[in-house]
């Protein structure tokens, strides 16, 4: 097929593949969710030259029959495919070497010295901070003893969280009850006063915030917010140490944020291959509620999720 947009990645290549560019995907069952599919791209020629390296008893391409969508391509495009599947099989075609990395050059150790050297792990990367400025002052009038001033400066709060990215509750009780707690902290109490600006700043430490972070890239502006709660109930299942249903998240979210079409029901995602019954299903909560239950037991619990 043709990539649908430019954030697929070849497998073997590791180059972007470009949107509109030539793509075969090989689909293979899923490891993370049991009875799904998962599609894995390249691009046509390191598509060939990974088949090349495969075992003799492997599924291999042996006929246009076993590419699926040949037939929706442009009359050049399937010429060229036919013509590389019969050079392939007749063992005309001539592949790319498999790169090796060469080992560090390293003085040479003797003794325990060698074994404590090889001992060591390698350093990880760092990973760059994320630098994220206060929020500016805003000081307002908000006495303690007046309840209908508290509660309509936490409303103030929340909306300006969440028009920032401050990950505070979905619902509208619990977001204002959670900026509530940090103004009765704040409140001078002889000015009767606080500074909307550090009850920000409070609500960002406690529920953290997509601030000083890059957009998900989707190819329907209509998916966005679906999309980026998934993202971000990955981020929460990595930190809970959730690791298979976090990936399985993960890779949903990249396939319905290269859709060009808005979702519309937990059915119409589960049809993409790669995305399983329980993606689909948190496709009907969020777009039956705004948000995902799991989602919210994290925001609501600061991470744990319990």
């Amino acid at each position: 097929e043709y990539a649908k947009s430019g954030r697929s990645t070849c497998k073997a290549s590791k180059v972007k593949i470009p949107k509109g560019a030539l793509r075969i995907g090989k689909v293979s069952p899923s490891s993370f969710s049991e009875g799904d599919v998962m599609t894995t791209w390249y691009m046509v020629k390191p598509f060939f030259d990974m088949m090349s390296r495969m075992r003799k008893s492997s599924k291999k391409v042996e006929s246009e029959d076993d590419l699926a969508g040949l037939d929706e391509l442009n009359e050049e495009d399937q010429a060229m495919l036919r013509a590389k599947i019969q050079a392939f099989n007749d063992g005309t075609m001539k592949f790319t070497p498999a790169k090796r990395k060469s080992p560090a050059k390293k003085e040479a150790l003797d003794g325990d010295d060698a074994a404590e050297e090889a001992a060591k792990p390698s350093p990880k990367p760092k990973k760059k901070q994320r630098v994220v400025e206060p929020f500016p002052s805003e000081v307002v009038a908000c006495p303690k003893a007046d309840r209908a001033r508290m509660v309509e400066v936490a409303d103030q709060v929340v909306a300006k969280a969440r028009s920032a990215g401050i990950r505070v509750p979905t619902d509208n009780m619990l977001a204002r009850k959670a900026a509530g707690a940090i103004l009765l902290r704040l409140v001078e109490p002889e000015g009767g006063t606080v500074d909307i600006g550090k009850v920000l700043d409070g609500l960002e430490a406690e529920y953290k915030s997509s601030r000083g972070k890059e957009k998900a890239e989707v190819a329907c502006e209509a998916n966005r917010g679906l999309v980026e709660a998934l993202n971000e109930l990955v981020e929460y299942d990595f930190k809970a140490g959730k690791k298979f249903p976090a990936l399985a998240t993960k890779k949903a979210a990249s396939l319905l944020a290269e859709l060009s079409e808005p979702i519309t029901s937990g059915k119409q995602a589960g049809k993409l291959e790669g995305v399983g019954k329980s993606t689909a299903k948190k496709v009907d909560e969020f777009l039956d509620s705004g948000t995902i239950e799991a989602l919210e037991n994290y925001r609501l619990t600061g991470g744990r999720g319990e």
